[in-house]
């Protein structure tokens, strides 16, 4: 009589993929842990001016934004964002020569729609009493 392993092999490829889950989820707090202690390495000073908005990943920047609340999340939080929309359009400005005419109107339309977000950023910025200058 031959054996069916295939529902060995299921329960075995679940109880792998549960392992997986719950040790990511026993190793999160301490990766995260890490990051912060990497920051504060830095230096003490984590004023959003001191920081270039380019050279930050969307994990330095969500860790550099949870410590802060009103003016100063407001404040950080656009003048970090309008250095990333300005990256998008950047990037862009690449598919002027794409083959595919789907993506040159992308290229339109990240450009419209960036600019206009950084637009009314800008407008904030200074209704808002955080620069004088636009």
């Amino acid at each position: 009589m031959k054996k069916n392993y295939t529902s060995h092999i299921v329960v075995w490829a679940l109880c792998l993929i549960l392992g997986l889950w719950i040790g990511h989820l026993v190793t999160m707090p301490m990766n995260h842990h890490k990051d912060m202690m990497d920051h504060w390495k830095m230096g003490m000073n984590h004023d959003s001016m001191n920081m270039d908005p380019m050279k930050m990943s969307m994990a330095d920047m969500w860790t550099m934004l949870q410590w802060k609340t009103g003016d100063e999340l407001d404040k950080a939080f656009l003048e970090w964002m309008i250095p990333h929309h300005q990256g998008a359009i950047d990037m862009a400005e690449f598919l002027v020569a794409a083959k595919h005419p789907e993506l040159q109107e992308m290229w339109r339309e990240i450009i419209s729609a960036q600019q206009a977000e950084i637009d009314q950023m800008n407008q904030w910025l200074v209704e808002w009493g955080y620069t004088t200058n636009k």
